[in-house]
C-alpha cells in the first residue's frame, strides 16, 4: 500500500512510527463523539486481539458504530502502555485519523444504532 505504515509496525516500533502515515482495518469499539471529535478503539487480530486508540477530529460517518468494520487512514502520534492482569504490559498505539471509512454492506444496522444514540 505505498507509503502507508502497517498496524504491525505501530506495535513493533512505536517510537519509529510517530509522525508517519498509517493505514489499517479492524472493528470499531467504544465509539464516542464529544464536541465534534470522534474517539474509538479499533480492534484487530494480529497475534491475539490488538487495539489501536483512534481520534478523528470531526464527526465520523453514521455507519461508524461499535461493531462496524472500518479502515483507518491517519498519522501515528505515539503510544501508551498499561498493565493487563493476564498479559502483562501492553502497548496501545495512538493515531489521529484523517478518515475512518466504514466497510460497505458489513454493518447495515450501524446507521440506525447511531441515530438512536443521538436521541
Amino acid at each position: 500500500d505505498g507509503d502507508w505504515t502497517s498496524a504491525g509496525v505501530l506495535f513493533r516500533s512505536p517510537e519509529r512510527s510517530v509522525g508517519r502515515p498509517v493505514r489499517f482495518d479492524g472493528v470499531a469499539q467504544r465509539t464516542r463523539e464529544h464536541d465534534g471529535v470522534t474517539t474509538m478503539e479499533v480492534m484487530f487480530d494480529m497475534v491475539g486481539r490488538q487495539r489501536i486508540d483512534v481520534t478523528l477530529p470531526g464527526v465520523a460517518d453514521d455507519r461508524v458504530v461499535d461493531g462496524a468494520e472500518v479502515v483507518v487512514y491517519g498519522t501515528s502520534i505515539g503510544h501508551h502502555t498499561y498493565d493487563s492482569a493476564t498479559m502483562g504490559e501492553l502497548i496501545v498505539p495512538e493515531v489521529v485519523a484523517m478518515f475512518v471509512v466504514p466497510q460497505e454492506g458489513r454493518d447495515e444496522t450501524g446507521r440506525l444504532l447511531r441515530r438512536m444514540r443521538r436521541r
